[in-house]
């Protein structure tokens, strides 16, 4: 809930980073493709977390006629809320920490030179170019 609330734009924020870094290095603006696999991905994502939600309560005995559930399958669901969405954000925050490069002073210094027209690959391009 409001957690996930906190990450969202934080991750949609680095996407865009991500596109602004692309064009830098190689001249070209690929934002479409950028937010489409990550959209690609994100669908992935729910597809196999639907899966292993279906998964867990299948193996914990989970019956969907039964007034009440057996203490298993409680405890399943009860982890379901807890447990493993504190696992994913935790993962995703250490590979975020580990992979994500793109600080504030490098990405300020690549937001300056792309306002400038100019890319760290400038020789292989020119302005002429990067208008097709």
């Amino acid at each position: 809930g409001v957690l996930h609330q906190l990450v969202t734009p934080i991750q949609w924020v680095m996407m865009s980073d991500t596109v602004d870094y692309g064009e830098w290095c190689n001249g070209k603006r690929l934002t479409g493709i950028s937010f489409a696999g990550t959209l690609f991905v994100l669908k992935l994502g729910l597809a196999l977390g639907g899966a292993l939600i279906g998964w867990m309560l299948a193996g914990g005995g989970y019956d969907a006629a039964a007034k009440t559930q057996n203490s298993a399958t409680i405890s399943i669901i009860i982890a379901l809320f807890t447990i493993v969405p504190a696992i994913c954000y935790l993962l995703s925050a250490a590979i975020a920490k580990r992979y994500y490069t793109l600080k504030s002073p490098f990405l300020k210094t690549i937001l300056e030179q792309l306002a400038q027209g100019a890319h760290r690959n400038e020789q292989e391009f020119t302005h002429k170019e990067l208008q097709n």
